[in-house]
């Protein structure tokens, strides 16, 4: 069982063929706890005769996904920061410069060019549901947008700190 605490939402099961959900009051002594449960109101149980479990919210499933995806985010700007900029220059931003090094545009207007063509690549394909380029879904593209913006992000902060 996982640890419960005030305000969890819980799903007590008393019988194979009972179970009730609610909000965890409070711990008492020992095995016994006090659930605001939704039809009974509140309740008392022991968790040695009686199954309970807390439910995952929507939140607790959203953060738990935030956690999982801002991981694998980690994983993919390291991999594409290496095959982009290579592992000789230290500059993490070397690719987004180059723009500005050629006389093409500035760094910021070519992040915004990336960025742009991201949404355009997600707008299309979430409206066709079509997908010509196979290994690349909608999550891959959204996933580098987010990876962008990060950049976007850690590049102004690096340029205002150099002021």
């Amino acid at each position: 069982m996982r640890t419960l605490k005030k305000g969890d939402r819980v799903e007590v099961q008393i019988n194979p063929k009972e179970k009730f959900r609610g909000v965890l009051d409070e711990m008492g002594e020992g095995s016994w706890i006090y659930c605001d449960m939704d039809e009974l109101g509140m309740q008392v149980y022991n968790t040695e005769t009686t199954t309970v479990r807390k439910i995952d919210t929507r939140r607790d499933a959203y953060l738990r996904f935030f956690e999982e995806t801002t991981k694998r985010m980690l994983e993919i700007t390291r991999a594409k920061n290496e095959d982009y900029c290579g592992s000789l220059d230290d500059d993490p931003f070397a690719n987004f410069t180059m723009v500005e090094r050629a006389g093409i545009c500035t760094t910021e207007q070519g992040f915004l060019v990336r960025l742009s063509d991201k949404f355009m690549r997600i707008a299309s394909l979430t409206k066709t549901g079509k997908q010509k380029v196979k290994d690349e879904s909608v999550e891959d593209t959204l996933l580098d947008a987010a990876n962008y913006c990060l950049l976007f992000l850690g590049y102004l902060k690096q340029k205002k700190e150099e002021k």
